[in-house]
């Protein structure tokens, strides 16, 4: 299967599934090839709001997208230091998930 069906299934499925609200995180900002390239979080951040859309996501309103580095934990307990990532003002992984509203369940 093709990068871009995984993708709109996954997209759809979370959807279908009542995923209402996304947290996408950019993965890999450290890579030599990209340090912390805002050039390159934009082009992967514009490959995926298509398939957002066409699941059905409101990307203003229930998407947020975020640069991080796993490997050595850049913006995601803490936020990324100016130095790193001069272009980033958002909040860190942590503040992120702690930010986002549970929405009430179906007791059904």
């Amino acid at each position: 299967m093709k990068r871009v069906d995984r993708l709109v299934n996954m997209s759809n499925l979370q959807k279908t599934l009542g995923v209402s609200k996304l947290l996408i995180v950019v993965n890999k900002m450290d890579d030599p090839t990209v340090r912390w390239s805002k050039e390159r979080y934009d082009e992967i951040k514009s490959k995926m709001i298509p398939f957002l859309k066409l699941s059905g996501y409101n990307v203003k309103k229930d998407v947020q997208f975020l640069p991080i580095s796993g490997l050595i934990g850049s913006n995601m307990k803490t936020r990324v230091e100016k130095g790193v990532c001069s272009w980033w003002n958002g909040p860190c992984l942590f503040e992120a998930l702690d930010a986002i509203e549970v929405p009430p369940r179906d007791p059904c």
